[in-house]
């Protein structure tokens, strides 16, 4: 492991590790959400094709709000 003389971790490779462990977590979540939006539309009476639409909709306007503010 790269450390700075005076024995912390690089910043660099801390960095690189807390963007990996991030991303893994939104993967994760991302996949969860969208399984859980496209069940709860199918079991509203959406059809296939607007039930896999449907949590790609909802999330993206969160996203796009969350950014906006």
């Amino acid at each position: 492991m790269l450390r700075e003389s005076s024995g912390k971790v690089a910043p660099k490779l801390a960095l690189w590790l807390q963007c990996g462990c991030t991303g893994l977590v939104a993967v994760g979540a991302a996949y969860a959400s969208y399984r859980h939006g496209r069940e709860l539309a199918v079991r509203f009476g959406a059809d296939a094709s607007a039930a896999s639409i449907w949590p790609l909709l909802a999330d993206g306007l969160l996203t796009i709000a969350t950014v906006e503010v």
